[in-house]
């Protein structure tokens, strides 16, 4: 079983090597496997937050375990875990669009945190797409916009939907736009 090094080991077959140097491991668990993945992934520059995610899932479905012991063990916060698990919520094309455009984990997380608000599986995967592409514009240019506009949609859902797909409305528009400003006052206070 190869844990890392799969595209080398290809293309020594291609090229007719004999031999190829390689790390044996005693047998592992699966548990052990993943680990060691999750370690060696974490060297690499093009591995992607939704990469993480994947194998932050395969712990809690596959190995059976707990947000808190994922945490533990990959040394990251329970709330990380988290957030890596309400990033797979986003539609696969959601996903490949942030893929593509490398959008930060963080802004991701928001993304997710704002669209699980949002029941309609339609207005979801059009909310998605907005808030993907005001990221990208720069019209939301911090993670706490993501926030502000997570509080829009929790207390006047139809207004924020209406108000997150209109092209240039920034965070601040967006609650505006809900009529229930006050109550943001009160809560960034």
């Amino acid at each position: 079983l190869i844990v890392d090094g799969e595209r080398r080991y290809r293309t020594a077959l291609k090229l007719g090597l004999k031999s190829i140097p390689c790390i044996v491991y005693s047998e592992m668990k699966p548990v052990e496997r993943l680990i060691t993945r999750f370690q060696l992934q974490e060297q690499h520059d093009n591995w992607t937050a939704f990469d993480k995610a994947r194998v932050v899932s395969a712990f809690i479905t596959e190995a059976k375990m707990k947000t808190k012991e994922v945490a533990e063990m990959l040394g990251i916060t329970p709330s990380t875990v988290d957030g890596y698990l309400s990033m797979l919520s986003l539609s696969k094309r959601s996903q490949n669009i942030a893929e593509e455009k490398r959008i930060p984990f963080a802004y991701l997380r928001g993304v997710a945190m704002v669209t699980n608000k949002i029941e309609n599986g339609r207005d979801r995967g059009k909310v998605e797409k907005a808030l993907l592409q005001k990221i990208e514009d720069g019209i939301i240019g911090r993670v706490s916009d993501l926030y502000r506009i997570n509080t829009a949609v929790a207390l006047a859902p139809d207004k924020a939907i209406k108000a997150i797909l209109q092209a240039k409305k920034t965070s601040g528009e967006i609650v505006k736009a809900t009529g229930e400003g006050e109550k943001f006052l009160a809560r960034d206070f």
